[in-house]
Order: structure tokens, then sequence, then C-alpha cells
């Protein structure tokens, strides 16, 4: 394994980009930081190798105003889910599965699925208020690529009736999904009786039908837990992070680096900042020790910009980073490559497809900022998001940790990181 060296952000000109205009990337951050949006910010930039944008804006913490730096630890939440999909992937090149397989194989749970029917009251073409709502067997089960692509249709929130409301409040209630109202951290039952629970709920749509994000890669989680007999944690820990020399990057935090945790963050009535998640008492340290997500509840993993950086060149690299093999160019490709088609992916807009656990950008005149098609990434509830394009050899991310920063009017800190990146291009 090799040493980790500090990164130094290289002169701009020699790689591609306008000195002058990567200045742009501070610029953006700051704007939030003054208007009271976020409480400060890590960004990376590399191009063809070389790092060509490194800065910490901020505070990790306002009450202390203690400064954002490099090193600062955050909660991914749902960048967890490539991780999840490259062990998945690892496990099918190994030939402990195939993607086309029903879930059932490995969680009987799945076995034997039904689907929500909701009939729209007679005469009427919309379906709500809601006529008849019943449930039909599945034209088929679910499969590994269902779970990979949020094609499964699994119950959730958004588009489960009234009806079966009850049965998904008592699956997830229990567990992980949601803090309990007392505030304690730990689960009342385990990821895989939540699953199992969830598997008995009737599906939204007919699998492959629609995009839904939901609770797909906690069951996948589960899978790889099963296949593996190792915790997710043990898993990512072997056969990803330790490759991959990400020494910082756990789904718990020891308590000699909790100096280093960024306080999280979310909106009070008036859309100020108040505590989410403080360092001193944070479930990523004082909560369960044997819970892992694949999803990225609670946190999911915690990483640095650095660290997370070695897995998105790993990615941009096609399944290699400094001679260290994880996945083969092709299965990365297939990663990488829309698989929903025409499907709406609202978490991204139009002009996006989905990967496996990766938005992809397929029209540039559909798409909200500028940039190149085949780009690929995604983003975490908290504030945190990375894209690779390889067209231009790039790899960028922006961290922060304000969960719920989405619903904030005006929020689009994602989209004018990304122009300001793209502008910067000579």
């Amino acid at each position: 394994m090799t040493t980790k060296k500090k990164l130094t952000a290289s002169p701009g000109q020699e790689f591609g980009y306008s000195i002058d205009r990567l200045s742009r990337i501070n610029q953006a951050m700051q704007k939030y930081i003054n208007r009271g949006d976020i409480p400060g910010s890590v960004t990376l930039v590399m191009r063809k190798g070389k790092l060509v944008h490194n800065d910490a804006l901020g505070f990790m913490d306002i009450a202390s105003k203690k400064p954002m730096s490099g090193d600062c630890i955050f909660r991914m939440y749902s960048m967890t889910k490539p991780v999840t999909a490259v062990a998945i992937l690892m496990l099918y090149e190994e030939g402990s599965l195939m993607l086309d397989d029903p879930v059932s194989k490995y969680i009987p749970a799945f076995a034997n699925p039904v689907v929500i029917v909701v009939q729209p009251p007679e005469g009427k073409a919309r379906y709500w208020p809601p006529g008849r709502v019943y449930t039909e067997s599945a034209s088929r089960e679910i499969t590994i690529r269902d779970l990979l692509t949020h094609t499964a249709g699994l119950a959730s929130p958004r588009l489960t009736p009234i009806a079966f409301v009850s049965a998904l409040s008592d699956a997830i209630k229990g567990s992980l999904f949601f803090p309990h109202e007392d505030g304690t951290a730990s689960p009342r039952i385990s990821i895989r009786e939540t699953v199992e629970k969830l598997a008995k709920i009737p599906l939204s749509f007919q699998p492959g039908t629609g995009w839904q994000y939901g609770h797909e890669y906690d069951v996948l989680g589960v899978l790889i837990e099963t296949i593996s007999g190792k915790s997710l944690e043990e898993f990512f820990q072997e056969r990803v992070f330790a490759p991959l020399n990400m020494a910082e990057t756990s789904f718990l935090l020891p308590k000699e680096k909790v100096n280093r945790l960024v306080t999280a963050y979310t909106w009070d009535e008036s859309w100020n900042l108040r505590v989410y998640d403080h360092p001193r008492d944070s479930i990523k340290v004082v909560g369960p020790k044997d819970v892992f997500s694949g999803l990225g509840d609670y946190g999911g993993i915690l990483s640095t910009a650095s660290d997370y950086l070695r897995f998105a060149r790993m990615l941009l690299n096609r399944g290699e980073l400094d001679g260290v093999r994880l996945l083969s160019p092709k299965t990365v490709d297939l990663m990488t490559s829309n698989h929903t088609g025409g499907l709406f992916i609202y978490a991204r807009g139009y002009g996006w497809g989905y990967g496996f656990s990766l938005g992809v950008r397929t029209d540039l005149t559909e798409s909200v900022s500028i940039g190149s098609a085949g780009t690929y990434g995604w983003g975490g509830a908290a504030c945190t998001q990375f894209f690779i394009d390889p067209k231009e050899e790039l790899v960028a991310l922006a961290l922060s940790q304000v969960f719920g920063f989405g619903f904030k009017p005006g929020f689009q800190l994602d989209q004018e990181f990304e122009k300001a990146i793209y502008e910067a291009l000579l």
C-alpha cells in the first residue's frame, strides 16, 4: 500500500484551464456560505490526472467557527451507492451472481411479488382522487439489475397509495431509515428485517417499467452480506477501501477522528441552519456498530474529499488505480451507461438517464447546465456531489453538510459548481 501524499493543485493553464476562471468555483461556494445556505465547503477538480483546483472555505462548525480543511470528514449518504454497485459488480465478475438473477434467489422474501393497481374513477383519466386500489401478480420477479437501476418498483412514500402506507410505515420506522422520536441511535430491527418487510409490500409498478428512487440499495447491501458472508463494512474495507488506499473511509468513526467530522446541519422553519448531527454525539460515533446500509441511511459511509477522489479516479480509469484493478473496463462501461431508456429521472431532470447507482447525462439540449454527454455522477442527501466526465478526463467533487439542502428555494449550488468548472475549460 502506498503512502498518501497531501494533494496539491497544479497550475490550471498546463491542463487546459483558465487560472482566472477557476476562481469562479470559490466565488460560487462563497456566495452560498455568505447567504447562510452552507457552513463551508471542500472542492476538488482533477483533469488528465492532475489536480487543478483544491480548496476549503467557511466553517466545519458554525458555533465554534472552526475552519473547514481539506482533511475534514463528511457523511456521504447516497454517495455510498456507487461503492455498493462496485461491490455487486465485483461479485458478478467473480461468478457469485448474475445481474438478471431474481432477488428471491438470495433473499426468499422477494418471491411472488404483487403490484399495486390504481384504477381511475369511472369516466376520469386522472388518478386522484383514486378509484379502486387493488393488487395483481407482477409480470416477473425483480432482479439485481432492477435494484441497481432503481426500476424495481419497491414501495416508497412517494408512490405507495394510502391503502398500503401503514405497512410501509411499519417496515421503515423500526429501522435506520429514519431517526427515532426519542433521539436514540440503536435500530429497533435490523436492515435485513427491514428489507424482508419491504419485500411483502406490493410494488409501485411492474418491474422495469418505471424509475423510483427508493430502498433498492439497502436490499443490495443485504445481498452482498448474504453472498459474501461478511458485513458490508468488512466487505467494503477489504475489497474496495484498502485496495484503493482509502484509509479515511468507513461506516463508523473512531473517537480519535471526531475532531475532523464536520457538523451536519438542516433547515429550521425560517430557512436558517440548525444542527442536525453534531460530532460529539453523532450516530456515526456512538451509534450501532453492526448495522450498515448500502443505501446510505444515517449518513452512509464517511469519507474525505481526497479519499473519495481515489474512488472516482478508479471509475474514470475504467476500474483501475495505481496498478490495482477492481473491475474490468467493460464492467465499468456497463455501470456508467444509461440503462433506463427514456424514463424520466426526476432526481436529475431532463437530459439524464440512470446507470448502476449513477446519473448519466444523455442530452445537453435538455440539460440545465453545460458539460458533456456521457458525464456521470451522483450526490448525497447532506450536500455532497461528484461527477466524472470521461471525454474531458475530468473528476470533480464538492462537499458540504446540509441535510435536505435541495428543499430550499433557489438552492442551485450543484449546478453552479458544475458550470464554474466547465466555463473555465480553455
